[in-house]
């Protein structure tokens, strides 16, 4: 295998020296990386060069064009661990993404209900998007040696 693009999960190949990991790297510089080695990532950041596919802080098409091989891994998170996670970036000013489009609207609301709406939106749109390309993993499975990457 000697392409691997996944949500959620990369940590787990940050120490893996049979990878190169970026954590959230502008989408941009993603697409200019060497694919002929083995890459891990964890979701690119926007850019404002193009435009996004719903529910994605990328445009999965110019994704599919540049790496047409590509995995997908969509990780599947418990909602109350992923509204955590989410929590930091959000309280920030939405630092975190993809952010919805109606984003402004809900910065009046608790954290609690900005986070279940940003989590609700990769979740519903997002996951809409890559469904059928991507390889669906939890979280959960991965601690019990479920997920067979290598």
């Amino acid at each position: 295998m000697q392409k691997i693009w996944y949500f959620y999960f990369g940590e787990l190949f940050n120490h893996l020296s049979t990878h190169t990991y970026y954590s959230e790297i502008d989408f941009d510089l993603y697409l200019n990386k060497d694919f002929s080695k083995t890459i891990a990532s964890k979701i690119p950041r926007e850019n404002r060069k193009y435009q996004n596919t719903p529910g994605l802080s990328f445009p999965l098409d110019v994704l599919l064009e540049r790496i047409p091989n590509i995995i997908i891994y969509w990780q599947v998170r418990q909602p109350l661990d992923a509204i955590c996670s989410l929590r930091v970036g959000i309280s920030k000013t939405w630092g975190h993404h993809p952010q919805p489009p109606d984003y402004k609207d809900w910065m009046q609301e608790s954290l609690l209900k900005k986070c279940a709406h940003h989590w609700n939106y990769i979740n519903s749109i997002g996951y809409t998007s890559v469904k059928k390309i991507a390889v669906v993993t939890k979280f959960e499975d991965i601690g019990k040696g479920f997920i067979k990457i290598f």
